[in-house]
């Protein structure tokens, strides 16, 4: 949380970077439940 702003940073399908495999983030967001997020490595 950055001043009440949620960030996802959801990494790089394209090209790994720093030795870190190719990744997207998946969020899923629904109105008084819970936030969910996952990093799927491709």
């Amino acid at each position: 949380m950055i001043a009440g702003v949620r960030v996802l940073n959801t990494g790089t399908i394209g090209k790994a970077n720093k030795g870190a495999p190719p990744s997207y983030a998946s969020l899923q967001i629904e109105p008084g439940m819970k936030v969910e997020w996952h990093v799927i490595r491709i």
